[in-house]
């Protein structure tokens, strides 16, 4: 299952929702995050059983993408 949509990170019992979806025994759960919370949070989540993390580079324009 893939996490995502928005920013997840803002949502504040993410930990919590990863705890219970661990249950249903799927085979991986993955985050894609724009980055900017994700020191706050990487341990919490780990340990609430998020198998993999992708962080999203979006940018308005290529050379802000390029910077």
């Amino acid at each position: 299952m893939r996490l995502t949509g928005g920013e997840p990170l803002l949502y504040h019992e993410l930990d919590v929702l990863i705890h219970e979806l661990k249950k249903l025994d799927l085979p991986e759960i993955t985050l894609t995050t724009n980055g900017f919370l994700l020191a706050k949070q990487a341990s919490k989540l780990k340990n609430a059983g998020l198998d993999s993390i992708n962080i999203s580079l979006d940018a308005i324009d290529e050379l802000t993408f390029q910077k």
